[in-house]
């Protein structure tokens, strides 16, 4: 068999078992993680310590109900999955692998603090030009509070937004109708001070259907045990 040959046969191959093979009809849930599904979180450390975090918690007893979903891959087998709930409260989680042997190695509550809609190219630029707000070394808030850039906190002086696209889900049928979100993002974070804990703040410009704005999110950490999913 000449190389030709093999090579049309193996294409083959490819294209006869994709399309054999069943197209899945669920997103991927993560520790039981789904559209629909209700989350109950146990905040107690933070709240002992509420009045120095910008983190707004969620108001006690009242579950988060999971309304959407997004997803987006990065390097090396990792996934960024997100949940979020009608208020756009997003729950994170970082996974490395796939399917069932996936493992949860991170997971990030995130509230809405702040959101802005720059006009013009002079304003975009403050945000997302060279030397621009996200991926400064530092940001600060209007009331002062100050964080320290933690993605390539190594490097000197401004440094590119990380780039990425996450497709949403509004339902549990990964065919259905998605939305594309184009991301430009930067991390920063602060610890608390008399507190083990640290408050993160993900600042990231975002487009979608020609409409772009940049948002400001705080965040804190989550062990599994501080959840119940229903």
């Amino acid at each position: 068999m000449g190389l030709l040959d093999l090579l049309f046969k193996r294409g083959k191959n490819k294209l006869r078992n994709e399309f054999a093979a069943p197209l899945p009809t669920s997103l991927p849930a993560p520790l039981g993680l789904r559209i629909g599904a209700s989350v109950e979180f146990d905040l107690l450390p933070i709240r002992m310590h509420q009045d120095s975090f910008r983190f707004a918690l969620p108001i006690a007893d009242q579950p988060m109900i999971v309304a959407a979903q997004g997803r987006f891959e990065l390097d090396e087998g990792v996934r960024i999955h997100r949940f979020y709930s009608e208020e756009s409260t997003m729950l994170q989680l970082l996974t490395r692998g796939s399917g069932e042997l996936a493992n949860v190695e991170e997971i990030t509550l995130y509230v809405p603090y702040e959101c802005f809609y720059p006009d013009g190219e002079a304003q975009w630029s403050r945000w997302s030009g060279l030397n621009g707000r996200i991926g400064a070394p530092e940001f600060r808030l209007t009331d002062g509070t100050t964080y320290t850039r933690i993605w390539f906190d190594n490097e000197p002086g401004w440094v590119r937004p990380v780039r990425y696209t996450e497709t949403v889900h509004d339902e549990p049928d990964p065919r259905s109708a998605s939305r594309r979100i184009v991301q430009e993002a930067m991390l920063y974070g602060r610890h608390i001070t008399d507190s083990e804990r640290a408050e993160y703040l993900l600042v990231t410009r975002e487009e979608t259907d020609g409409e772009a704005s940049v948002s400001l999110m705080v965040g804190i950490d989550l062990d599994r045990s501080a959840m119940k999913i229903l």
